[in-house]
């Protein structure tokens, strides 16, 4: 398994629907998005001049359609991965960190739940995820 599929079965264990990235068309309320930024950073951490770091950022969006069915959702995300330990074949990865909250609880006005006319909320968090190659 990657980094990312690692992330990704955390947040499915929470019982929540999560969508990697795109969102159906008329989803079911509530729901995260998890936010992948690609292959994440490589650095070099050896004289050999060898990519053996990792450095991925990555963003959770919380859904629903009441502020505490956001927070719910959002608290139930951060349980998932915060401070948590990724079992990736040929990596050390450290623990995962929360960056902060990117967009605080608001009313998406752009979009319109069909079974209950309201605008949902959502907020977003940020993750970051550093691993190196293991030796």
């Amino acid at each position: 398994m990657t980094h990312y599929d690692e992330v990704a079965a955390l947040l499915d264990a929470t019982g929540f629907t999560v969508h990697k990235g795109h969102v159906p068309d008329s989803p079911e309320l509530p729901y995260a998005v998890l936010w992948w930024p690609g292959v994440g950073r490589r650095s070099r951490n050896t004289l050999a001049g060898s990519s053996g770091r990792l450095d991925v950022s990555f963003r959770i969006t919380s859904i629903g359609l009441t502020d505490v069915a956001v927070r719910i959702v959002a608290e139930a995300m951060q349980n998932a991965v915060l401070d948590a330990y990724l079992t990736v074949d040929g990596w050390v990865t450290h623990q995962i960190l929360h960056r902060g909250t990117d967009v605080p609880i608001q009313e998406d006005r752009a979009v319109t739940d069909t079974a209950s006319g309201r605008h949902p909320l959502y907020t977003v968090d940020a993750y970051r995820l550093a691993a190196e190659r293991e030796q």
